[in-house]
């Protein structure tokens, strides 16, 4: 599983903080995989949700629905992680 995620790190830029801090590791990972089988060619231009198939025009539509919708703050979330790395480092 950790090679999964210095994969997705390295290659896709992609990185969610460290495994052992992620609780629904194995659902997370298999919402992914699902979305990513989905032939997207119909979405065009649009964003899809993490969380459902709700489908935006722009990525701050998306953030509102998340967080309406979800109560997922990815802009919370990203902070949160942000400050919890930045106080393992020093």
């Amino acid at each position: 599983m950790l090679g999964l995620y210095r994969l997705m790190a390295k290659e896709h830029s992609f990185s969610i903080g460290l495994p052992d801090n992620i609780v629904y590791c194995t659902e997370f990972l298999n919402t992914l995989e699902r979305k990513l089988e989905n032939d997207w060619s119909d979405l065009q231009a649009h964003t899809v949700c993490l969380f459902c198939e709700q489908q935006a025009e722009t990525m701050e539509k998306m953030y509102t629905h998340m967080e309406e919708t979800h109560e997922f703050d990815l802009h919370k979330l990203k902070t949160d992680l942000m400050s919890y790395i930045c106080r393992e480092l020093h």
